[in-house]
């Protein structure tokens, strides 16, 4: 028996209707958890519209209450005011991290361990400092300026320290920052971070030439001085030389954690703030690691900028670059005293708490100590304990924008493992899956790092004129959810009590990773627009919208499968303009485009290794979902191959939900239903997975699956092209994030019928 009657299809409202029993309130439209921009601190706004249910700001504050009693993350009475992403790492035992750390170092630094892709091991200069003469004679040099490179015979300029990263070599500068290929059509600067960073060394003759990821080479032009970048010449090819009298440090503590005990008892201290120095008694703000350039200590806090001497007549405080980061290390009666730029010294002056400088007095004198292994030094990290991926994520897009207008998703998911002793590992918390959530806008390609300052030269009524853009350093998360994922081995009525995910929700970054409520997302965009909203966002509560879009039930929540292939699939079908261009950063933005390379395959490895403990959380937790059959798809696809898979029909998988109550409704088959070679099934997979895999990959069912679809062809059918009252109901129409062109929408209502009357 069918749901449906011929004819099929006329034009809404006449179209006969489809049997709207059957199509259950519950069957919500599909939201992926996470999203765009969300309050930077707990708030209570009005919960807009939504066919999901996103919850409340008070179900929210009673769930982290609950949250902090049961994993004993804060208390009920604090966790609201106090928690912060810091608050987060303390508990998981990372209290070395900042959160600026974990959201924008290095992949390959912060995992450490041994996650690196395989080193340059065929530049002999990693980690060393070296001088890079050019054929003029002279050498790159990092000039005393906010920023840029020129060439110089003599000064400290001249010295870079080798980094290797990945097959890449950073040159890190006298000043602290790197060099640098902007993205421009030819040039050079410096820079703190992003892929103009990293340089390919080459060989010719006994000569480095350094290509940037541009395709030119690092090039001395034959001009009296100055940089540049061009592809060929005599002047791309420079000597290496390395210094044979680099001074030996006398400071004992190179590259050591530290801590500074002043005349008081108290310590040097880096408070949770965007910027300053105090001293403190206790806190992970009171370790600070020693780097030694030259003969100068720098000292790096916890939150990765430096104790700094502003260019001020007295005071302390922290930033990233500048001669103030840089101290004159000297010893009086076995007591550490730093020597600032201005000549005067680090002081903790006779008050209650703070520092400052000053020329003389014991305030001056300082105790160096190194935290034992008993002590706040935390256990070194192994191989595992963290990893990072970071990839191109249309899920949290705002699909209601037009395509060239449409604002870039990008995600940097950090999994970190509870330490062995934490507060998190005594409560069963396995793991935090923390998702930063990045936006650029077309043509903007720099999701993570920013952008360094452009200089162009245009045409004026009075010559050529330059126009200087400004950089951005950081392109912060909007928004951070965090998943803490549970593993009881405890009693069975202990482990009872305990959820499989407990969620976490942090707000922009710049504004201190605070703890939030919701996020605002675009799932319901399409609707919202419709309905005369124009910014398209609706929040989406802890723990309601996290439940819904991992599994549906509560205390039993799952993780998403990480589906690279679906990624790939969005570059060619003209969702994303911006993402075609040629400078445009690589779906998997550590991997690099060419899928070949060691450094694809190392990037790839990593979405493998947590693809792998997704599917490891999801069968203990539900082993019959059809999440866990996609998510073992994805694993047999790529058990070892890395390559794309661009064959949707190849990508499906067979799975039955023989309880569904619309599956008892179809006409039997002996084992279930699977995607064929047909032209129809082509064509009907392909739109499902532009216009519903956004929902439909998490939640209710997976387009992959036909068998499933086929359970779902009357409600589709009737969300797709709802009659005038059915319309009327707020989140009913599907997809909810966008109008669906004209032809597309016939296109899947014809495909979904005739699907509809083969297997009904």
């Amino acid at each position: 028996m069918s749901f449906h009657q011929p004819p099929r299809h006329v034009s809404s409202p006449t179209r006969p209707r489809h049997r709207g029993g059957h199509v259950r309130a519950g069957l919500f439209s599909a939201l992926l958890l996470l999203g765009s921009t969300a309050a930077a601190q707990p708030s209570a706004p009005p919960a807009k519209p939504s066919a999901l249910n996103n919850g409340s700001a008070a179900e929210a504050s009673a769930y982290y209450k609950k949250l902090a009693k049961t994993l004993n993350f804060l208390t009920p009475a604090t966790v609201e005011s106090k928690a912060n992403m810091q608050e987060m790492l303390n508990y998981l035992g990372y209290s070395e991290l900042s959160p600026e750390v974990v959201e924008f170092e290095a992949p390959e630094k912060l995992m450490g361990g041994g996650s690196n892709p395989p080193t340059a091991s065929a530049f002999p200069y990693c980690g060393k400092s070296i001088e890079l003469k050019s054929w003029k004679g002279d050498s790159l040099n990092r000039p005393n300026t906010a920023q840029g490179v020129t060439t110089s015979t003599t000064g400290a300029g001249n010295l870079w320290t080798a980094e290797c990263v990945g097959d890449k070599v950073r040159l890190k500068s006298s000043k602290g920052d790197f060099l640098h290929r902007p993205d421009s059509n030819q040039g050079i600067t410096t820079w703190h971070t992003g892929p103009g960073n990293d340089w390919t060394a080459e060989f010719t003759n006994g000569k480095l030439m350094l290509k940037s990821w541009k395709g030119d080479y690092l090039h001395r032009p034959d001009s009296a001085q100055g940089v540049t970048t061009y592809h060929t010449g005599i002047g791309n090819q420079w000597t290496v030389v390395e210094p044979t009298s680099a001074p030996a440090p006398a400071f004992p503590y190179c590259g050591k954690s530290i801590e500074l005990k002043s005349w008081k008892g108290d310590s040097l201290n880096r408070p949770d703030t965007a910027q300053g120095v105090t001293s403190a008694s206790t806190g992970t703000g009171n370790l600070w690691t020693a780097e030694c350039v030259g003969n100068k200590v720098r000292l790096k806090s916890s939150k990765g900028d430096y104790l700094h001497r502003p260019d001020s007549a007295q005071g302390i405080t922290t930033w990233h670059t500048g001669p103030g980061n840089d101290w004159t290390a000297e010893s009086t009666n076995g007591k550490l005293m730093l020597k600032s730029w201005k000549g005067d010294y680090l002081h903790r002056p006779d008050s209650a708490q703070g520092v400052t400088t000053y020329h003389t007095g014991i305030g001056n004198q300082w105790t160096v100590v190194e935290p034992t292994s008993g002590g706040t030094t935390p256990p070194p990290r192994q191989k595992g304990d963290i990893l990072v991926s970071r990839f191109f994520a249309p899920k949290i897009v705002n699909f209601a924008v037009a395509p060239e207008k449409r604002n870039i998703g990008w995600r940097r998911l950090v999994r970190i493992n509870s330490r062995p002793n934490s507060e998190a590992a005594k409560h069963h918390v396995q793991s935090a899956w923390i998702l930063f959530n990045h936006f650029t806008s077309p043509p903007v390609h720099s999701p993570y790092g920013g952008t360094p300052p452009t200089e162009q030269l245009k045409d004026s009524p009075w010559g050529k004129v330059k126009i200087v853009t400004p950089g951005n350093m950081k392109n912060g998360s909007v928004n951070t959810q965090v998943a803490l994922v549970t593993h009881c081995k405890a009693t069975k009525e202990e482990c009872a009590e305990v959820d499989s995910i407990y969620w976490v929700d942090f707000g922009p970054s710049d504004k201190g990773y605070k703890l939030s409520y919701q996020l605002d997302a675009f799932f319901d965009a399409g609707n919202l627009v419709a309905a005369g909203d124009t910014a398209g966002a609706a929040p989406y509560f802890v723990p309601n919208g996290c439940d819904t879009c991992h599994g549906s039930l509560k205390g039993q929540a799952i993780l998403n499968l990480l589906d690279t292939d679906h990624w790939m699939d969005r570059l060619t079908d003209g969702d994303f303009p911006a993402l075609a261009r040629p400078d445009a950063p690589a779906v998997l933005f550590d991997a690099g485009k060419d899928t070949k390379s060691p450094q694809y395959a190392a990037a790839f490895d990593i979405i493998r290794t947590l693809n792998r403990e997704i599917a490891d959380m999801a069968r203990r937790i539900n082993n019959q979902s059809f999440q866990l059959a996609a998510t073992d798809k994805w694993l047999q696809l790529h058990q070892s191959s890395v390559q794309p898979e661009p064959d949707l029909i190849t990508r499906g998988f067979e799975f039955a939900n023989l309880n569904h109550p619309l599956h008892s409704t179809r006409k039997p088959t002996p084992t279930p239903l699977k995607w064929t070679s047909k032209a129809e099934d082509k064509e009907l997979v392909g739109l499902l997975n532009k216009y519903c895999y956004r929902c439909h990959g998490a939640i209710r069912f997976d387009v992959f699956s036909k068998d499933l679809v086929a359970d779902q062809t009357s409600p589709m059918l009737d969300r797709i092209d709802p009659n005038p009252a059915q319309a009327k109901i707020v989140g009913f129409q599907m997809p909810p994030d966008r109008e669906l062109p004209a032809k597309d929408k016939q296109r899947l209502l014809d495909l979904l019928d005739q699907l509809d009357q083969e297997t009904h």
